[in-house]
């Protein structure tokens, strides 16, 4: 979920992680389902979206599964 002035944008990955969503120019907070613990969740949890184009943000999710 992409959130930015208290409006969110929920997205859904395809089979193979991938997405793709219209965003206006700014920085948005990101969250991934919930988080359970301290160390687990998605990075980075803010992205910045550039005014004009497209741009590729690859994130990293930590499930705390070891």
């Amino acid at each position: 979920m992409f959130s930015r002035n208290g409006r969110s944008v929920t997205v859904t990955t395809d089979a193979h992680g991938r997405y793709r969503v219209t965003l206006e120019r700014g920085r948005y907070l990101v969250r991934a389902g919930r988080n359970t613990g301290p160390k687990q969740g998605l990075q980075p949890a803010v992205v910045t979206v550039p005014r004009g184009r497209f741009a590729r943000r690859d994130f990293i999710y930590d499930s705390g599964i070891r």
